[in-house]
């Protein structure tokens, strides 16, 4: 694992970008004092998006995606005020297999 973090008084701030053995990225994500901040995404050692979602001051807010490594939704998972509200995940094909409402 390697990485790329950028520091302000001691606290990671801006992008940070960590890498796979082979080269190819495994997190990117923006951190603002420390926080994450930003666009977050995790991909696997091919270089496949795994998961992503958006952070505001360190809560998570909006859709959080997981993926199959096809590429195929996995799961989404919505957010407001860092807590989740809603949640659906599905099979490899499509198909919806679970829906939750907080």
């Amino acid at each position: 694992l390697r990485l790329q973090p950028n520091f302000h008084e001691g606290r990671l701030h801006g992008a940070l970008t960590s890498y796979h053995n082979n080269g190819l990225a495994e997190i990117r994500a923006e951190y603002w004092n420390g926080k994450l901040n930003g666009h977050f995404a995790v991909y696997d050692r091919s270089g496949n998006l795994r998961k992503e979602g958006i952070f505001n001051m360190g809560e998570q807010i909006g859709g959080h995606l997981s993926y199959y490594p096809t590429g195929e939704l996995a799961r989404c998972e919505t957010y407001t005020d860092g807590k989740s509200v809603s949640c659906e995940e599905f099979m490899e094909d499509g198909t919806l297999i679970a829906s939750s409402n907080s």
